[in-house]
């Protein structure tokens, strides 16, 4: 794995299903953390998804292909991958999963789960924290 400077981080985590709050809060105060720092975060929620999701409705405007082409260009770019497995309420996010699966070959991937982790295809080739504070710092000391 190559790491470039500045860093960008992908942030992956739960979106179907969840309400603007558990979806985008989060991804929010990363960036906002990280990017203070000098380090780059792609967040999949974009301008579109977010008024769609003001408007009640938790659909991505943007169309399907649109939605997978874009993040998968983010992660490509990316050089680190931050999931948060919190936000996976009583499902494992496909999507999450995929973007991990583009991930395994050369990027950090960073889990953030309060709760454990067993499967050797989730823990396999990553770093497990428990809380986004220590995932936050630790991309801190790669600069």
């Amino acid at each position: 794995m190559v790491i470039k400077l500045p860093l960008v981080v992908y942030l992956a985590g739960g979106i179907t299903g969840l309400t603007y709050d558990e979806a985008f809060v989060w991804r929010q105060k990363v960036t906002s953390k990280l990017e203070a720092d000098g380090i780059k975060c792609y967040n999949p929620i974009q301008a579109d998804d977010i008024k769609s999701y003001n408007d009640g409705d938790d659909k991505f405007t943007s169309g399907d292909m649109i939605c997978y082409l874009r993040d998968r260009f983010m992660v490509v770019k990316s050089d680190i991958i931050l999931i948060n497995y919190n936000t996976f309420k009583d499902q494992i996010s496909v999507g999450t999963l995929v973007e991990k699966g583009w991930s395994d070959f050369d990027k950090l991937i960073i889990i953030v789960s309060d709760e454990p982790i067993t499967h050797p295809f989730i823990t396999g080739n990553t770093i497990l924290v428990k809380t986004m504070e220590e995932a936050v710092e630790l991309i801190r000391g790669l600069q």
